[in-house]
């Protein structure tokens, strides 16, 4: 079951990230394309930084 919702998401972003890169093409090349990946790369990132950052002890159990 875990391994369906794993390639269920993993088939959506690709196909999200090659309808983007498309429609960069088609409008603005291939830098439109290379600003489709970091912005992509970009958003996983922040995403990670931000359940890292919630899953944080507290201070107060760090200090101890």
């Amino acid at each position: 079951r875990l391994n369906s919702a794993y390639m269920t998401t993993y088939f959506f972003g690709g196909a999200l990230g090659s309808t983007g890169s498309a429609f960069a093409f088609s409008a603005w090349g291939w830098s439109g394309v290379s600003a489709v990946g970091a912005v992509f790369g970009l958003l996983a990132s922040l995403l990670w930084f931000g359940e890292r950052r919630m899953q944080a002890p507290p201070a107060a159990a760090r200090a101890g």
